[in-house]
């Protein structure tokens, strides 16, 4: 997903040119940035309060991510391909977490909720697909991806290793290179 943002989305906000555009990758930062922290000020008297917090980023992300990749995959397919492969590992990893981790706490109404997160968005896209939509969708997930992929993907202090870190943008550049 790091590859995917510096080799894709930050040169597709970059060619659209337009300061707006910049401002909405700040906001898709600073939304998940605010919500976390507003979680963590007035929920966290709850005991679920990760658990909650971790399924409204995970919900919108997906959202977000299933919209995305509608609007990609209808511009140009091996785009949509590059963000796909990343975004069901994602999806899986997300789910096993939530899974694992947070099985007691979740009831039956949010993991279908979560579940079928990116496929509403896919519809949410679909229904109001044009240009200014799409480059709107691409500066606030470049946004949302550079806070969540700081935050959720990459492992913090000892935990990660680099040679995992290292394989996956190299296999990304493979294909990258090989496809696009």
């Amino acid at each position: 997903m790091v590859s995917f943002v510096f080799i894709f989305l930050l040169p597709e906000l970059y060619s659209i040119k337009s300061f707006e555009f910049y401002i909405l990758a700040l906001a898709g930062f600073s939304f998940f940035y605010v919500t976390e922290k507003l979680f963590y000020k007035h929920i966290i008297k709850t005991e679920n309060y990760l658990e909650k917090t971790h399924f409204l980023i995970n919900f919108l992300h997906q959202f977000m991510m299933g919209a995305f990749l509608y609007s990609l995959t209808k511009e140009k397919l091996i785009d949509g391909l590059f963000l796909f492969i990343p975004t069901v590992g994602i999806v899986l990893v997300g789910s096993l977490s939530i899974e694992n981790i947070h099985k007691k706490l979740l009831n039956k109404l949010e993991i279908i909720v979560i579940s079928i997160s990116a496929v509403l968005g896919a519809i949410f896209a679909s229904l109001v697909h044009n240009n200014i939509v799409n480059n709107i969708l691409i500066a606030v997930v470049t946004g949302s991806l550079i806070f969540i992929v700081m935050r959720e993907l990459i492992p913090f202090k000892k935990r990660g290793s680099p040679d995992y870190f290292l394989i996956g943008i190299l296999l990304f550049l493979l294909m990258y290179g090989f496809l696009g």
